[in-house]
C-alpha cells in the first residue's frame, strides 16, 4: 500500500510517494498548483494510492495561514475523488528541505517527502492523526 504526500504551495505543489510497505517516503515530482488535483488523482490511480497526506499549513501561533483555505479546498476535492485525506502538520518543512540540499526544482517534492515521512513515522509509533 503506497501513500502520497503533498506539499501545497500557491504556485507549485510537491509530491512524494511511500514505498510499498509505507515505511519510507521519496520525493516524486513538482507540479503547477493549477494542475494539482488532476495530477494527484491520476498519480493515485497509476500508483494504486488511496491515501493522501496533505501538509497542514499553520502559522507560528497554530492558526491557519493564508494558504490554508486552498489546502482545505484541495482536500475536499480529493475526497470527492474517493481518496482518504489525512492532514499532517508541516511547519518549516520547506526550510528543512532546503537545508537538505539538492536542486531548487526538487525543493517542494523534498518538502512533500518530509511531510509524508513524518506521518509514516507517527503511524508506525501508533500516534494519532487527523483525517479530513
Amino acid at each position: 500500500m503506497r501513500i502520497l504526500g503533498v506539499d501545497y504551495g500557491s504556485k507549485r505543489v510537491g509530491l512524494a510517494l511511500s514505498d510499498e510497505q509505507a515505511n519510507l517516503a521519496y520525493p516524486h515530482s513538482v507540479v503547477p498548483a493549477a494542475k494539482a488535483k488532476d495530477t494527484i488523482v491520476a498519480l493515485c490511480e497509476t500508483e494504486g494510492v488511496d491515501t493522501v497526506v496533505l501538509g497542514e499549513s499553520k502559522d507560528y501561533k497554530g492558526n491557519d495561514n493564508l494558504i490554508a483555505p486552498a489546502i482545505k479546498q484541495l482536500a475536499e476535492e480529493l475526497k470527492v475523488a474517493a481518496l482518504e485525506v489525512i492532514m499532517e502538520p508541516e511547519m518549516l518543512t520547506s526550510a528543512a528541505a532546503e537545508r537538505a540540499g539538492g536542486t531548487h526544482e526538487e525543493l517542494d517534492a523534498r518538502a512533500a517527502a518530509l511531510i509524508l515521512q513524518s506521518y509514516l513515522d507517527r503511524t508506525h509509533r501508533g500516534e494519532w492523526y487527523s483525517t479530513i
